[in-house]
């Protein structure tokens, strides 16, 4: 990705803004996320210590896989972390009983939700930090074009209607989920 946006003006799949990203490339941030702890609706582990001895599945070198392992040593737990290339085959296994669940960054959560009904979100495991597009520095009047319709579409509710549509959930009950940290399912 870094040396993607070198070659275009803008990356529009969401990525989290991070310090170091944003040494390399401007975000225009949108929405806040957290990353969400998923299960199945059937195997809800109800706190933190039930997640000993269990399966998850996770792309490794992820600040998701990282915050595992910080889980696994504050807590005094372990589990057993299956690594793959592929978040869409993460939802799958943990819908299909393969593994015991899995993390998300919140927006993702929900649209694995929307994809597998036996899917249910149960806690945040990091603190909340903001998503947004990725934009070549050198492209200034774009960053300040998508910067006004971002906040257009936050006045707007235009942002309610996308996520609808995309995640099943409206961006208002998104953001109790994401508040709260309450379970859905």
């Amino acid at each position: 990705m870094p040396s993607l946006i070198e070659e275009v003006d803008l990356y529009i799949d969401g990525i989290t803004a991070l310090a170091w990203r944003e040494k390399m490339f401007d975000i225009v941030k949108y929405v806040p996320s957290r990353q969400m702890l998923i299960a199945r609706v059937d195997n809800k582990p109800d706190q933190i210590s039930a997640l000993n001895n269990k399966s998850c599945v996770m792309v490794s070198n992820t600040s998701m896989a990282r915050n595992l392992e910080k889980i696994k040593h504050l807590n005094n737990i372990d589990f057993n972390c299956i690594t793959v290339d592929d978040f869409d085959l993460m939802d799958k296994m943990v819908s299909e009983g393969q593994v015991s669940f899995t993390v998300y960054d919140s927006d993702r959560a929900f649209a694995a939700l929307k994809k597998f009904n036996n899917l249910t979100i149960l806690w945040p495991i990091s603190e909340v930090q903001f998503m947004g597009w990725a934009i070549n520095k050198k492209n200034k009047i774009l960053k300040s074009i998508l910067r006004k319709y971002i906040k257009y579409a936050q006045e707007n509710a235009i942002l309610d209607k996308y996520w609808k549509i995309s995640y099943g959930v409206t961006f208002v009950e998104y953001m109790k989920v994401l508040n709260l940290g309450v379970s859905r399912n």
